[in-house]
């Protein structure tokens, strides 16, 4: 009795978590380390840059096992194109920061940082981005 309420139970369950091509979860088991990094700062419509230092760039190390690193974008206005682009930049595994010198940035002005993660097989994962403009004070 007791197998038949664990098969139905596992019948009932299974699909819900079992993809098609034998993956788990919504994206796959596999997938779980392709998951857009998370970006903690800045995250906000301005960021504020004091006393000509540099802004620091941060996000999530949501993977440190499978992360072989990061790249990192920064782009001149909200569009994300190669004639926009102002930073491209490798980051190491463990290194969850970047900062660009305060000379880089305008006052005023509008900048867009994308991030992507690279798993340790050498996948990228979709990018995350924020926009947002600089206060300098």
């Amino acid at each position: 009795m007791f197998r038949k309420i664990l098969f139905i139970c596992i019948a009932l369950i299974l699909p819900n978590i079992c993809l098609a091509d034998g993956t788990f979860g919504s994206r796959g088991i596999n997938s779980l380390s392709l998951d857009p990094p998370r970006m903690l700062s800045p995250i906000y419509d301005t960021a504020v840059v004091a006393n000509n230092q540099p802004l620091e760039f941060k996000w999530m190390n949501e993977y440190p096992i499978s992360t072989r690193g990061y790249v990192f974008h920064l782009y001149k206005g909200p569009d994300i194109t190669e004639e926009n682009l102002i930073i491209k930049a490798e980051v190491a595994q463990g290194v969850y920061s970047y900062q660009v010198p305060a000379d880089t940035l305008q006052d005023g002005q509008t900048y867009t940082w994308t991030l992507i993660r690279v798993n340790s097989g050498g996948e990228k994962t979709d990018s995350s981005s924020h926009s947002f403009r600089v206060i300098k004070s």
